[in-house]
């Protein structure tokens, strides 16, 4: 017999030369004999392509899930962001881009393609938003007339959401959040310093965590002028955004 035989997708067919068509050499369970065996293998290849793609990324997508709430669930910042979700009904939306946001009503948007470490930071960081709206404690821009206050209300809410989400991480492995690694630093110092003064390991966190929110100031209202390390975007500091917001509500233009 003339022609030549070819594996496709674990099913070996073979090639008539007299009459350039293709058979199957070794048919394949459930064969009909109906269909243009080309077209069938093709077909069920892509087939299978797809549903293995389509699973694989919701495999991915569970996995990586379940790990952002159970690193969550360990630590106290955890415990209370996913609390506050709960209370307040915040419905989780997972997307392509950013990191997280909070609309200010009932929707927190992930970006599902961030670590899992990283992404649960930034999700205690949205939930004290959260809990400030919700709390009526958050400055509401049509309602502040003062601007500098209201700026510096909520750059201060950012500051601490930031602490937060920072404090979360504590020992937790993976890639860091930008900045991040300052509160570390800042925390572990003062930590460690406490402790060899004497100071019981209450305390010592005490410092700790004080030291990293001086240090979240820095990063995020530097002192010196220079432009923060800690931003909305690349084009502004949290305090240019603020005002920003303050002037739009109250139609000021400078």
């Amino acid at each position: 017999m003339r022609g030549f035989m070819v594996d496709v997708g674990g099913v070996v067919v073979w090639r008539n030369a007299r009459d350039d068509r293709w058979r199957d050499r070794v048919r394949s369970p459930g064969y009909d004999g109906g269909v243009p065996l080309r077209s069938r293998i093709g077909n069920r290849a892509f087939t299978i392509a797809v549903q293995r793609g389509l699973i694989g990324d919701s495999y991915r997508f569970q996995v990586k899930r379940a790990r952002f709430l159970a690193l969550l669930a360990g630590t106290p910042e955890g415990r209370h962001a996913l609390q506050v979700r709960d209370d307040h009904g915040i419905t989780l939306s997972w997307v392509d881009g950013g990191a997280a946001s909070y609309d200010g009503e009932s929707r927190c948007t992930l970006n599902l393609n961030m670590d899992a470490g990283r992404l649960a930071g930034y999700f205690v960081h949205e939930m004290h938003h959260v809990e400030r709206k919700k709390s009526g404690a958050s400055p509401d821009a049509d309602a502040s007339p003062d601007e500098k206050q209201y700026v510096d209300r909520m750059v201060g809410e950012e500051i601490e959401g930031t602490v937060l989400g920072f404090q979360s991480r504590i020992g937790q492995p993976g890639p860091l959040m930008p900045g991040e690694e300052f509160y570390r630093i800042a925390h572990r110092d003062a930590r460690d310093q406490a402790l060899r003064a004497g100071a019981d390991a209450t305390a010592a966190e005490g410092a700790g965590r004080a030291a990293g929110r001086r240090a979240v100031e820095q990063l995020i209202r530097p002192s010196d002028g220079s432009w923060p390390r800690i931003a909305p975007n690349t084009f502004e500091s949290y305090e240019m955004y603020y005002h920003r917001v303050w002037r739009k509500s109250h139609q000021v233009r400078r």
